[in-house]
C-alpha cells in the first residue's frame, strides 16, 4: 500500500466519521419520518464505508484518521444554531447534510485527481463513495 492509497482511505475514514457524527447529531431534530429514514440510511452507508476503509488501513498496519473533537463540537454548535433558528427544521437539516456531502465529494474528487496509485479496486471504491454522496445529495433535495 503506497501513500496515495493511504490518502484515499484516510479521506474515506475522515469523511465517513464526520458524516456519521453529523447525522447522529441532527437526526433527533428531524420531524419528518421519511427524512429520518433517509438520514438513517446515510448513517449506515457512512458506517459501512468507515469500517471498510478502517479494515483496509488496519490490515496494512495503519490507523484510520478521525475528525478532531473540536471540529465536531464546532459542527454541532453550528447545526444546533441553524436548526433552532430555521422556520423549517427539516429543510435546514437537509441543507446541512447536502453541504456536508458536497464537501465529501469535493475532498474525495481532489484525492482521486491526484491519485498516482495502481490499485483499481481502491480507485473504484473511492468512485463509489463519491456516487453514494451524490445520490444522498439528490435524496436530501426532496426535503428542502
Amino acid at each position: 500500500m503506497n501513500n496515495d492509497d493511504i490518502k484515499i482511505l484516510s479521506t474515506i475514514t475522515e469523511t465517513a466519521d464526520m458524516g456519521r457524527d453529523s447525522i447522529n447529531h441532527v437526526i433527533e431534530k428531524a420531524t419528518d419520518p421519511q427524512l429520518k429514514a433517509a438520514l438513517q440510511k446515510q448513517f449506515s452507508q457512512y458506517d459501512q464505508a468507515y469500517k471498510m476503509a478502517q479494515h483496509m488501513l488496519n490490515v496494512n498496519g495503519k490507523n484510520p484518521q478521525k475528525v478532531a473533537a473540536p471540529v465536531k463540537m464546532y459542527s454541532h454548535m453550528v447545526s444546533d444554531i441553524k436548526a433552532m433558528t430555521a422556520e423549517n427544521a427539516n429543510s435546514k437539516i437537509a441543507e446541512m447534510v447536502i453541504q456536508g456531502s458536497t464537501m465529501g465529494v469535493t475532498e474525495m474528487t481532489k484525492e482521486l485527481n491526484n491519485y498516482q496509485g495502481t490499485n483499481q479496486e481502491l480507485f473504484r471504491t473511492a468512485q463509489k463513495f463519491i456516487q453514494t454522496e451524490q445520490d444522498n445529495i439528490e435524496e436530501m433535495k426532496k426535503y428542502l
